[in-house]
């Protein structure tokens, strides 16, 4: 079997190790899970940047200052409509309602809607919103 030597200075092996780094994708991992009304998901990327070579006689190739760049994105998300159907202070209530996909049919074709804030049971104030661009609204949401 024949068998190659090769030489390389301190520069030409730090120009291999930054052709290797720039080679390398960035890696990304993500995912999510839900239980009840909690929804856990988490986004993670790293990649390697900078570097330098040291050839050290008689037989050591040191790597120096290499850097691992990371982020992590973690969210955790409570449904507090799943949990509560309503949640009352002294001043306000607030009541959860689920955007079901018949809903959102029914919003995406209707001309208007109407919103009521009860100041008491029975008692309430009806405010008319119009549907216009609700159906461009939900189509840009869904591209986030």
């Amino acid at each position: 079997m024949a068998e190659i030597t090769a030489a390389l200075d301190e520069a030409g092996a730090n120009k291999l190790l930054d052709i290797a780094i720039a080679s390398l994708p960035t890696l990304t991992n993500g995912g999510s899970g839900s239980l009840g009304p909690f929804t856990v998901s988490y986004f993670v990327k790293a990649n390697l940047t900078n570097g330098n070579v040291d050839l050290i006689p008689p037989d050591t190739i040191r790597i120096a200052d290499l850097r691992l760049d990371w982020h992590i994105d973690f969210n955790l998300v409570i449904d507090l409509g799943a949990i509560l159907p309503e949640f009352c202070l002294p001043q306000v209530c607030i009541a959860f309602a689920e955007a079901t996909p018949p809903t959102l049919e029914k919003l995406k074709k209707g001309g208007k809607a109407n919103f009521i804030i009860y100041e008491a049971p029975g008692v309430g104030i009806r405010l008319p919103i119009t549907l216009n661009g609700f159906s461009k609204g939900l189509a840009e949401l869904a591209k986030l």
